[in-house]
This record gives structure tokens, sequence and C-alpha cells, in this order.
């Protein structure tokens, strides 16, 4: 969904990679190269992950925060059939969640679309 919502506004040189956590400062820079390979940026909020990869020579960026909008708050409009929610996320986010809804069936639990994460 968001390498979809970036090509839409034609960002299309990312690649999003899940990296499991593995509770271990000392490790965690290897551990990140060890599952994504090749990056030139990384993207982070954390001061200490921020530290840890900037020791080691990477370029470091904060990922923008938008005031007033979480996914806590979006899933929970979501939850209770309030659409203003498509008004804070990206257009063709708002179409992939739509389309995830309207395939939702009644024995579907919110977990079993992947939108509760």
């Amino acid at each position: 969904m968001i390498e979809q919502s970036l090509a839409a506004i034609g960002i299309d040189n990312v690649s999003i990679v899940e990296v499991p956590d593995i509770h271990n400062n000392e490790r965690w820079v290897e551990h990140v190269r060890d599952h994504v390979k090749q990056f030139d940026i990384v993207f982070t909020n954390n001061k200490s992950v921020r530290q840890l990869f900037i020791d080691k020579g990477f370029k470091v960026k904060p990922i923008k925060v938008l005031p007033c909008v979480s996914g806590s708050l979006i899933r929970h409009k979501i939850t209770n059939q309030d659409n203003s929610w498509t008004t804070l996320v990206p257009v063709t986010t708002a179409n992939i969640i739509k389309q995830a809804l309207y395939t939702f069936t009644s024995q579907d639990t919110l977990e079993d679309t992947g939108l509760a994460t």
C-alpha cells in the first residue's frame, strides 16, 4: 500500500522491507543490513536508532509526522464507519483500503484484512 501510494506520486525507487526486532542495539545495524542489503538513507524518528546508523556512517532523515494524524485514529474511524478517514491518507491509499473493505466479509476480522496493524 505504501509503495503503491508513493508510485502514484512518482516515487518508484523505494522498497519497504520488514525487519524483525532482535532487541540487541549492538547488532541492530548489521541485522538491518542483512535484511535490506542495499540502502542509501535510513528514515527514523527513534533517537537511539538514529545514532546507531549515524555512528556507522549512514545518512539518516526523520520521518515527517503529521500533527493529529495517527494509524490508530485512522483505524478507529474506519472501524466506526467514519468516512472522514479518507481525508487523512493519500487518495491511492484510501482507494486500496476501500477495496479491501469492499471485499471484507462478515466472517472476516479487521486483522484478517491486514488493516489492523
